[in-house]
């Protein structure tokens, strides 16, 4: 009989000021690993492509290093989920923000991402 786990450890990237480097996302993915972590979210505020510029696709240089991220996760058994943070300027009647979110949603999708985060918190008073 398989024992139940009822907390899956994770690791949260998920606050304010400069963002880990690469590299460091990648050792923790190692060291989490080792230690039966089994779930990242990426969703450091300071990204601008996460947050401030969420409309706007990652350029091409900043995708080439998520998607290396996206390897490395899967590489050490980790659970890559993209947190989306839409909360400046969306207005909930407006199909074409749900557009532009879903568009990015397939990109991660098509890279090998399966589970996402839609998060709203701190969001400035408009």
């Amino acid at each position: 009989m398989n024992p139940v786990r009822l907390f899956t450890p994770r690791i949260v990237e998920g606050f304010f000021g400069p963002p880990w480097s690469m590299a460091h996302r990648r050792r923790l993915f190692e060291f989490g690993a080792a230690r039966g972590m089994n779930t990242y979210l990426y969703a450091p505020k300071d990204d601008p492509y996460h947050r401030k510029l969420w409309r706007r696709p990652y350029p091409a240089a900043q995708w080439r290093e998520i998607l290396l991220l996206i390897r490395a996760a899967q590489k050490t058994q980790i659970d890559f989920v993209y947190g989306f943070h839409p909360g400046e300027g969306l207005y909930f009647g407006d199909d074409r923000a749900v557009r532009i979110l879903l568009g990015k949603a397939q990109r991660f999708y098509n890279a090998g991402v399966r589970t996402f985060a839609v998060l709203f918190d701190d969001i400035p008073r408009a």
